[in-house]
């Protein structure tokens, strides 16, 4: 699978859900790929995020090639935000704690990435911020000075092993994403409306859609435009549900 064949896919996804085409972007994942790899399978085809997850990796790619819209979406750790430096977006705040190191770190940068809210998707021992305690966490990391865009969601990974990969056409074709986690302002996320069963969806995808559209409802009620949720094998579900950026990896480089 190409670039070409996941845009494909993903404004198919669109018009299957009503939405207009070009309304959800395309995060690029590239870790553990180099440069050169990334100019011929992304660039080529045009300007994307880049989302990276290792600190480190980030820094080296960034430091050849600062033009580039770079993401960071993996675990943040304490002594790993001083890599944050090239950083637009951040998807992955899921403690106060984090926003405050960010902000004071951004201070030195003389620059200060955006963020997102990483929601905890209600598995045991996984990151995210409880939904009972987003509201608050969301007013702490504003206070910070940091700007935040949206929310971030994983689909829960007992149901997304039961989802296959998606071709151009939306459907599924063989071999699962396990990637797992225009720069122009989103449209609002609407709140989502019942969004019924269809016909052939199993118990998995109505569960990952149903974290989906629970993500999304939450931003609405916080007044949050940006939803980054979806990956390979479950972007259509959260198209559905009013993604506003998916984030694909290995597929792009099959």
């Amino acid at each position: 699978m190409s670039l070409p064949d996941v845009l494909a896919g993903l404004r198919s996804a669109e018009r299957e859900a009503g939405r207009p085409q070009g309304s959800v972007g395309l995060v690029a994942i590239t870790k553990g790929h180099g440069l050169p790899e990334i100019q011929a399978k992304v660039l080529d085809y045009g300007a994307f995020p880049l989302g990276e997850n290792r600190g480190q990796e980030l820094r080296d790619k960034a430091a050849l090639r600062p033009d580039l819209d770079w993401h960071f979406i993996g675990p943040i750790q304490r002594n790993k935000i001083k890599y944050l430096a090239p950083v637009r977006l951040i998807h992955t705040i899921e403690a106060t704690w984090q926003a405050e190191a960010i902000a004071q770190a951004a201070e030195r940068w003389g620059h200060a990435p955006e963020v997102l809210l990483q929601l905890h998707n209600g598995e045991p021992q996984k990151h995210g911020i409880p939904a009972a305690d987003l509201a608050q966490t969301l007013r702490e990391v504003q206070a910070t000075g940091l700007t935040v865009r949206g929310l971030m969601v994983m689909a829960p990974e007992a149901a997304a092993q039961g989802i296959p990969d998606r071709g151009t056409s939306g459907q599924p074709t063989p071999g699962p994403d396990s990637t797992g986690p225009d720069s122009t302002d989103p449209p609002s996320a609407a709140p989502p409306s019942a969004d019924p069963p269809r016909l052939g969806e199993d118990d998995s995808s109505r569960r990952i859609l149903q974290v989906f559209m629970e993500t999304a409802r939450r931003a609405h009620d916080l007044g949050l435009s940006e939803l980054s949720m979806g990956m390979s094998g479950d972007y259509p579900l959260a198209v559905r549900a009013g993604a506003t950026l998916i984030r694909v990896g290995r597929s792009l480089f099959s």
